[in-house]
């Protein structure tokens, strides 16, 4: 469900002086999107968030995806080209940011990473992850490194090395935590008292262990361990393939449990090691958004303003908040007291004192948080009250869901809720937005876009792509984005760009490596959401 742009090619009389910048940037072109009417005000940013790519270590033991039939994303015929996904939008991001620089429609200012860069909380899916944003090398496989015994033709092999382009080194980068970056898949909390990562372990209780299969192994184990030699589920090169090649769905009779290569690579994340990971890059910011005090204190919130004369402040705010009450199962987040008191009121006080409106970032929308914790956290009518009380606060942009939708938040000052799907699933898109100021009528308007890796993919993630939606065609219900994709919820919204070329026909999974270029997208590619502010240096 996607659709092909048609691609607008510049005029053959190019200005001579451009031509050694297009032979690196590659021919810019117009997209559709830039036909449309020009927006009133003057540009103040564009920028284009990335979220949910859940880069996985599919070979490791401490994965659940036995629990596929009964769990929507325990599996997913896709999951192991999450880093060539990642890598052909990164390609597509240059695109639009040099295209930009050269047809006036400006060119990206940052990109923000809104969390779940990892599946399982592993040190090397985190490691794949920075190492494809750097561009480089990159070799998503683990234990034994076998991927080129996969009984899978080369070209669409995803353990064999790649070579990532990477972001454009002109292009910052900042990225926010989420809770497959911070427990076991997602769900499971880790136990982390040992001073050795290699030790950690998400540990199960009986009930949920026995339905796994825990007990079964040799020596039966009471936790989920990726260092360990056992898994729940074998998955390893010189195996046959465990999914039906007609339909990419799973052949359980083909999934046991039993000894693996150990890898200590595969060490559970903390915070602190997150956060301390993403100083160990080869792309701009340092750190991508924390600083040195994070990795000591592993509060992973922080701000920076994108444009020295843009007065936009961006504040990040940990979702994932503290850790749940004991024996919690879920995926929800959390926004502590202190941090809600402590760090958001008082940044958005200085922000308006300075002059500057906020965007803020989250990994959960407001709707998930709601984790239950034994710390004091704010609840999510306190968060959007506060946020809606606000003069100064422009969006709140997540993504957790893995689906597009826009809320309108009422309150004095009501404010946009972005939340934009994810990079695994269904559509596999990014949004980007564009924020254009009116100083006559003191309006904002953001005018969001999604891109897809599809309108110009590499062979990898073309691949990835057509499992996807074969995988989606087998079980249209297994997940929520397959209905909310339909239509957007744009309640309240002042105003509104359709770009809709129709729906996707109905088709058999066998069709989709053929079909899958004449996609449409359910539901607009495009939006506009306007607010107006006070001007906040005439204001109190």
């Amino acid at each position: 469900m996607m659709r092909t742009l048609i691609k607008y090619r510049r005029p053959a009389l190019i200005v001579a002086s451009l031509v050694f910048t297009l032979a690196l940037a590659g021919c810019p072109y117009l997209e559709p999107w830039d036909l449309r009417p020009a927006a009133s005000g003057e540009h103040w940013l564009r920028f284009v968030q990335v979220t949910d790519i859940h880069i996985v270590d599919d070979e490791s033991p401490a994965r659940i995806v036995k629990m596929d039939s009964y769990k929507a994303g325990a599996w997913r015929p896709q999951e192991a080209y999450a880093a060539q996904v990642l890598d052909a939008t990164c390609r597509l991001i240059n695109r639009i940011h040099y295209g930009g620089q050269l047809t006036g429609h400006g060119p990206v200012d940052f990109v923000l990473v809104t969390g779940d860069v990892a599946e399982n909380a592993q040190y090397n899916e985190v490691r794949w992850f920075i190492d494809t944003m750097d561009g480089g090398w990159v070799t998503p496989d683990s234990g034994d490194l076998d991927g080129p015994q996969r009984p899978i033709a080369a070209e669409i092999n995803p353990h064999l090395p790649f070579k990532a382009a990477g972001l454009a080194k002109d292009i910052p980068w900042y990225v926010l935590i989420g809770n497959h970056d911070n427990l076991c898949v997602g769900n499971f909390s880790i136990d982390r008292t040992s001073p050795d990562p290699e030790e950690w372990r998400a540990p199960v209780g009986p009930v949920v262990g026995s339905f796994l299969g825990l007990p079964n192994l040799s020596p039966p184990q009471d936790a989920l361990i990726p260092t360990g030699d056992q898994s729940l589920a074998i998955l390893r090169a010189g195996d046959p393939e465990p999914i039906d090649p007609h339909t990419y769905q799973l052949d359980m009779d083909l999934l046991q449990a039993g000894p693996i290569t150990p890898d200590p690579n595969r060490h559970f994340m903390s915070k602190r090691l997150f956060i301390a990971e993403h100083f160990k890059t080869r792309s701009f910011p340092g750190g991508h958004g924390f600083d040195a005090t994070s990795t000591l204190t592993g509060e992973a919130h922080y701000t920076f303003r994108p444009k020295r004369d843009v007065p936009v402040r961006v504040i990040v705010i940990d979702s994932v908040g503290p850790d749940a009450v004991p024996g919690y199962l879920g995926a929800s987040g959390a926004v502590a007291l202190a941090e809600f008191e402590g760090f958001l009121k008082p940044q958005i006080r200085a922000a308006k004192a300075a002059g500057e409106y906020v965007i803020l970032a989250t990994h959960h929308p407001s709707i998930d948080i709601k984790k239950p914790t034994l710390v004091p956290c704010v609840t999510a009518e306190v968060f959007t009250s506060y946020l809606a009380s606000q003069p100064n606060i422009l969006a709140h942009i997540c993504g957790h869901m893995h689906y597009h939708d826009v809320i309108m938040h009422a309150g004095p000052y009501p404010y946009p809720e972005f939340l934009t799907a994810s990079l695994i699933d269904y559509p596999q898109q990014v949004r980007m937005l564009d924020v254009y100021y009116d100083s006559r009528n003191k309006t904002f308007e953001l005018r969001s876009t999604f891109l897809s890796h599809t309108d110009d993919p590499t062979r990898l993630s073309e691949e990835s792509y057509v499992r996807m939606t074969a995988d989606m065609m087998e079980d249209p219900d297994g997940s929520e984005w397959a209905q909310r994709m339909s239509h957007l919820d744009l309640t309240g919204i002042e105003s509104y760009l359709l770009d809709d070329h129709g729906a996707k026909a109905d088709r058999h999974p066998a069709d989709a490596q053929d079909a899958y270029l004449r996609d449409e997208q359910t539901g607009p590619r495009t939006l506009s959401v306007s607010v107006r502010r006070p001007d906040l240096k005439e204001s109190d």
